[in-house]
């Protein structure tokens, strides 16, 4: 994994195409595998602590988001990890009004597709995974655990 990190060539020449932390930085011509490793951790880290606060649907919702925005990805159909997420979001939780915008608008089919565009537009499915996840995080931690 780490040889991964370090050397992006071994999984995907294409680096700002992908959805994830390291796709963003690359699009933003700043790419940094110490940069990358500490904001990787940094959203695992509240991933996790945001679902051991909240009720059981949101680990289905949270960590497939945090997975696919931590991790570097070599293979362009890595983003439908989204689906169920976005299906419990605007199915099963009725009172996630905002996230279900944020859902449909940013983690919907843009971040399925943006990676046929070239920098710097690659960065959107890097964007809509990130702030579906910053949304998914800000709603569960709004309610109480059951």
């Amino acid at each position: 994994y780490l040889a991964v990190l370090a050397n992006p060539d071994l999984t995907s020449p294409h680096i700002p195409e992908e959805a994830d932390i390291g796709g963003l930085m690359a699009n933003m011509t700043f790419f940094s595998l110490p940069v990358q490793l500490a904001l990787g951790a940094a959203v695992a880290a509240v991933a996790i602590y945001s679902v051991r606060r909240s009720r059981i649907e949101w680990v289905f919702v949270i960590i497939p988001a945090a997975s696919l925005a931590v991790t570097p990805h070599a293979i362009y159909y890595d983003p439908t990890l989204l689906l169920l997420p976005l299906w419990i979001v605007v199915e099963s939780i009725p009172h996630a009004r905002i996230l279900r915008w944020i859902s449909i608008t940013l983690a919907g089919p843009w971040v399925f597709i943006a990676f046929l565009f070239r920098t710097p537009w690659s960065a959107i499915s890097s964007i809509g995974v990130l702030t579906f996840l910053s949304a998914a995080i800000w709603t569960a931690s709004r309610e109480r655990r059951i």
